[in-house]
């Protein structure tokens, strides 16, 4: 099960790192739309790393007393409602 979580998680990185490499190479026209593209899916894997956290924190074996897996899964659901409720300038 761990390989596979791995391998999710680097197939998760691809479109991160395809946008960051590629960007220069695509059209200006196209600038915008990739920036909502890549804010879009960020927030995405924010709200699936929130239900992680979330449910790892309810198991019961793993989990600590005093730990703070609940407060990070919100926490992690709060940055990704802050980067969708905040306007994005482009003054290039």
């Amino acid at each position: 099960m761990k390989s596979t979580a791995w391998g999710y998680g680097a197939m998760g990185l691809i479109p991160f790192v395809a946008i960051g490499i590629l960007f220069p190479l695509w059209p200006d026209s196209w600038e915008s739309g990739l920036i909502n593209l890549f804010t879009s899916y960020s927030m995405v894997i924010l709200a699936f790393m929130a239900g992680a956290v979330w449910g790892a924190s309810l198991d019961e074996e793993k989990s600590k007393p005093g730990s703070f897996g609940l407060t990070t899964a919100i926490v992690f659901s709060l940055i990704a409602f802050a980067v969708a409720a905040m306007p994005l300038a482009l003054d290039y």
